[in-house]
């Protein structure tokens, strides 16, 4: 077994699917028989050619980062290949790739200044409904010497910077900020109820 830690094993452009399906050929011609597992763009889905090959290579696992079911949170992470796709088709990507035999692992991330208290039992609809094989559920975190952290701190939204001391709270499943639409404790308390209704 082995993984593929590209961010993005797809690229970004027709050019480097086309490299991928001669990679993933290569791998089938020359008789490799190893399974693994990668991750790649939501648009993963798209091409049948791509996940034919990629099956055939070996490949049983796809890491996608969905990161909301929420459009307005979306449009505020700037995942534009999210929103070409669209919410409303996350269910058929995942039927794509399990059509090719291949489970999903979806990444989500919650406390988006679009996210409000109902997102978690939207997630929870969504991860039961689209038969998705696992997730990943964390709370946004803001990096220090990252943009979303100079914003927050500007909007006196940080409530976690006495570094060194505070770094262990920088773990993505605790809130060190104050979130637009619930407090933090509300954030906290809805990821581990997604996480309650899904495990």
């Amino acid at each position: 077994y082995f993984f593929f830690s590209d961010d993005n094993i797809l690229g970004y452009d027709k050019e480097a699917e086309r490299r991928e399906i001669c990679l993933f050929d290569g791998m089938a011609q020359r008789g490799l028989n190893k399974l693994w597992a990668c991750q790649a763009g939501i648009d993963f889905a798209n091409n049948r050619d791509l996940l034919k090959y990629a099956r055939r290579a070996g490949c049983v696992g796809v890491f996608i980062g969905f990161e909301s079911v929420n459009e307005e949170s979306l449009k505020g992470m700037h995942k534009s290949r999210n929103l070409r796709v669209g919410v409303n088709n996350y269910v058929e990507v995942i039927r794509r790739i399990h059509d090719h035999g291949m489970a999903v692992h979806g990444a989500f991330v919650f406390g988006a200044d679009g996210d409000k208290k109902d997102v978690f039992d939207r997630t929870i609809d969504f991860l039961l409904d689209s038969k998705i094989d696992s997730a990943q559920l964390t709370i946004l975190t803001p990096l220090p010497g990252t943009r979303l952290y100079d914003r927050l701190r500007l909007e006196a939204r940080l409530i976690r910077t006495g570094y060194p001391d505070d770094w262990k709270y920088y773990d993505f499943a605790e809130a060190v900020f104050i979130p637009r639409n619930m407090s933090p404790d509300e954030l906290e308390e809805g990821v581990y109820k997604v996480y309650d209704h899904t495990t």
